[in-house]
């Protein structure tokens, strides 16, 4: 095409040469040709002020230029003059600002490898932990055991999603998968999916230890269920709205500080369930077994990791990584570490919900003891070991008289002996005697001999 444009031109100038030599002129263009010599005087003109135009060529190429008009095919002469401009970064159609990702993957290097497949890999662990437990109480039979299958539920939605997108598509780049949008209600869904793990096991031990700690009406399925399904409807509607609309980026901040608030709320009731069952159920022991002691910890470390979460929540919001941000970057380790510190955290969380939730049979075994007034084993044991030292004790006293008797009765008899009186019985049988009084006999003759000597 280049080359055809280029026939086109030199085959223009040629026909005007000759319409000029020949004397050919059309009339009609007369006017045209008086406006191209006032041109060319104008052109030369500038050339004598201009010493650099000197060089025919250049000055050749000008005046085609100023006569025609700019054809859009470029010339190969005007290569070097226009250079191609790289296209400058865009950044993504989401009001949350992230890394310019070309520059980032170069940045990172291993890191980025590191930071996606450790995570996929714990939380498929989740995944499959959940499924297996879900299998085993559905083969069994629930017995109304509601929450724990509801808590394994949320669990394997949490571990599945998180998995599925960083192993496919992580941080919605669209490389595999081309459709955003669902990756990213995938990737949305893990917030509340952790709140609705947090108040299914604090509500599973309130039933089972038989505390409370809000209003009863509170504290059953039905309104924690209500709350679980408006936090899912939230996330849902927002990513859907804000793909479409991204003015409408004041619904993520509504979502984030949904999830502050309710967190919040979940972290000071696992400080005040911590505190209740370590009154009710060990409060009266004076001293606790570790196992006792790690449980109550692991409560309130539940609790902590919840307030963590609503930090980092607050700082993202807050920050330059927030919706009404100015930046359209953000630079790649800052990102890469505040995401790293969210995946951290969220993986503590399912650690301590599976493992807090574990231990509740232990605990509902203590408590149902504690209610047929049974539970007390540690204290019937030292009780029942008390009665037995006592009863030793009182063997060994009662030993240590019928010694005495002995040696008494042995005592006189010998006097009676010496004297040709008749020894005294006693009541002691010989079935009563031992080594032990045997010797003490023994020493008593001894003793008797060398008197008598």
């Amino acid at each position: 095409m280049v080359a055809i444009s280029q026939g086109k031109v030199s085959k223009t100038l040629s026909g005007r040469r000759d319409a000029e030599g020949n004397g050919n002129i059309n009339p009609a263009t007369d006017q045209g040709k008086k406006n191209i010599t006032t041109e060319e005087n104008h052109l030369f003109k500038d050339a004598g002020k201009h010493a650099k135009l000197n060089d025919s060529g250049k000055a050749a190429r000008l005046l085609e230029r100023l006569t025609f008009p700019p054809s859009p095919f470029l010339l190969s002469g005007d290569k070097a003059e226009n250079p191609a401009v790289e296209p400058e970064a865009t950044a993504e159609a989401w009001p949350e600002p992230g890394p310019e990702w070309s520059k980032a993957f170069g940045v990172w290097g291993a890191a980025w490898e590191f930071h996606v497949y450790l995570f996929a890999l714990i939380f498929l662990g989740f995944a499959v932990y959940a499924t297996y437990f879900i299998g085993h109480e559905l083969y069994v039979g629930l017995n109304q055991k509601y929450l724990g299958f509801c808590l394994n539920v949320v669990m394997l939605i949490l571990g599945f999603t998180r998995a599925f997108v960083l192993f496919t598509d992580p941080y919605h780049q669209g490389d595999i998968i081309h459709n955003v949008l669902v990756m990213r209600v995938l990737w949305s869904l893990a917030s509340p999916c952790l709140t609705s793990a947090d108040c299914l096991v604090i509500l599973a031990l309130v039933e089972t230890a038989k505390i409370s700690l809000a209003p009863p009406k509170m504290q059953k399925l039905s309104f924690v269920l209500t709350i679980i399904i408006v936090h899912f409807i939230l996330v849902l509607v927002t990513d859907f709205v804000v793909s479409e609309f991204v003015r409408a980026k004041a619904m993520l901040v509504l979502c984030q500080w949904f999830f502050i608030i309710w967190g919040a709320i979940l972290g000071v009731g696992y400080f005040v369930l911590g505190y209740k069952l370590d009154q009710k159920l060990f409060g009266h022991k004076e001293i606790k077994s570790k196992h006792e002691v790690l449980y109550i910890r692991l409560i309130f470390a539940s609790g902590l990791n919840n307030f963590v979460l609503c930090a980092m929540f607050i700082y993202a919001s807050v920050s330059v990584f927030g919706v009404y941000s100015d930046a359209k970057f953000v630079d790649a380790w800052s990102w890469w570490i505040v995401q790293t510190c969210f995946l951290v955290s969220e993986v503590s969380s399912g650690i301590l919900v599976f493992t807090v939730s574990a231990k509740r049979k232990s605990l509902k075994r203590k408590t149902d003891c504690e209610a047929k007034g049974e539970c007390e084993l540690d204290d019937l044991n030292i009780s029942s070991n008390a009665n037995k030292v006592g009863t030793a004790t009182g063997r060994k006293q009662e030993r240590k008289v019928s010694m005495f008797s002995r040696l008494y009765s042995k005592k006189a008899s010998a006097k009676s002996q010496g004297k040709n009186e008749v020894p005294v019985p006693t009541n002691v049988g010989d079935s009563d005697h031992n080594m032990l009084t045997d010797l003490h006999e023994a020493k008593i003759e001894v003793y008797q001999a060398q008197e008598d000597v």
